[in-house]
C-alpha cells in the first residue's frame, strides 16, 4: 500500500490501552475482578486500566482509568512498556501502555466500580492464576515482582 494523502488521513484503526501496575509496599500487585470478563473465570483478573478516548494522550487516559478503576489519584512514574495487541474475534488490534503507578500505603482505600468485583494484591508466582497468559507475561517482562498475596475489602463511594 502507497502511503498517499489518504492513507495519513485515514489511516487502520487501533485501539490504546492503559494500564496501572500499583504495588503495595511489601511489592504485591494490585488486579481487579472484571464482571464483563467472568466467561474467562479463573482469568477475569486483570490490572487497573481501561482505553484511551479518541485524541486523549495514553498518560491522560492512564490517570482518568485509575480514578475511575480505583478510586486512586496517582500520576504515573514511569512507562514501562508498550505492548503489540493483535486483534481478535471480539477485540481491536492495539497497544498497551503499561505504566508504573508506583506503591501505595497499606491502608489506602480502594473504591471500585460495580463493574470490577473485588481486588487483590497478589504475588508474581499467583499471576498465572488471575491474568491470561499473555497479561502475565507483559507483567513479569515489566517488573511485576511482588510480595504478599491477600483479599482487600472492596470499599464503595457514595455515588455508588
Amino acid at each position: 500500500m502507497s502511503h498517499s494523502e489518504e492513507y495519513f488521513q485515514n489511516p487502520p484503526r487501533r485501539r490504546i490501552g492503559v494500564l496501572a501496575l500499583i504495588r503495595e509496599p511489601s511489592g504485591g500487585v494490585l488486579v481487579v475482578n472484571k464482571s464483563y470478563r467472568q466467561d474467562r473465570a479463573p482469568l477475569s483478573w486483570g490490572l487497573v486500566g481501561g482505553s484511551a478516548e479518541a485524541d486523549e494522550l495514553p498518560m491522560v487516559a492512564w490517570r482518568r482509568e485509575v480514578v475511575r478503576g480505583a478510586g486512586l489519584h496517582l500520576n504515573p512514574v514511569r512507562l514501562l512498556a508498550v505492548d503489540y495487541v493483535p486483534a481478535t474475534e471480539t477485540t481491536a488490534e492495539g497497544f498497551n501502555y503499561l505504566y508504573d503507578g508506583g506503591t501505595i500505603a497499606p491502608d489506602t482505600e480502594i473504591v471500585l466500580p460495580d463493574e470490577l468485583l473485588e481486588y487483590r494484591f497478589v504475588l508474581p508466582e499467583a499471576l498465572d492464576v488471575h491474568l491470561t497468559a499473555h497479561s502475565a507475561r507483559r507483567q513479569r517482562r515489566a517488573g511485576g515482582a511482588g510480595g504478599r498475596h491477600h483479599r482487600g475489602p472492596r470499599a464503595r463511594g457514595s455515588g455508588t
